[in-house]
């Protein structure tokens, strides 16, 4: 019973990535059309369409997009990777420090650098402390973390 259960939610979940993988590839695209678009507008603009043209191709509007959904794909990568370490509980009843602390400063990173504009300089601080904080202790008691992980 348990693995159809982890069948099932293994195909959800690869299905969620897929996805995910096909808005980035559009956002690719998007990206790539806004820069076409930027070419359009000033060819428009030779031609005096400028008016209708400015108000579509805004690049504030663009960037805010830009920065959601790339947010947005990092925070999947972040979700899938806490569901690779349920999986792996669920198999082993164990929790490798490893990956919790490299889940910790992933995390982080993703919240200080794709969700900027959403948070306060207080909480920016505060990610920033509890990333550096991490990689410090991931870097010092690295051998002995890989010890504790084979042990298990």
């Amino acid at each position: 019973m348990l693995g159809k259960v982890l069948k099932t939610t293994n195909k959800l979940v690869s299905l969620y990535v897929f996805a995910v993988a096909i808005l980035l590839v559009i956002y690719m695209l998007v990206n790539f059309i806004g820069w076409l678009g930027n070419f359009a507008q000033l060819l428009f603009s030779l031609l005096s369409w400028e008016a209708e043209i400015s108000n579509w191709l805004t690049t504030a509007s663009r960037w805010e997009v830009g920065t959601e959904v790339l947010h947005f794909i990092a925070f999947t990568i972040v979700l899938v990777k806490a569901y690779n370490i349920l999986i792996e509980y669920a198999k082993h009843q164990h929790i490798s420090i490893k990956y919790i602390v490299e889940i910790a400063i992933i995390a982080s990173v993703v919240e200080i650098f794709f969700n900027t504009y959403a948070l306060d300089i207080e909480t920016k601080v505060l990610f920033a402390v509890f990333w550096l904080w991490n990689l410090a202790l991931y870097l010092i008691y690295y051998p002995i973390i890989e010890k504790l992980d084979r042990k298990s």
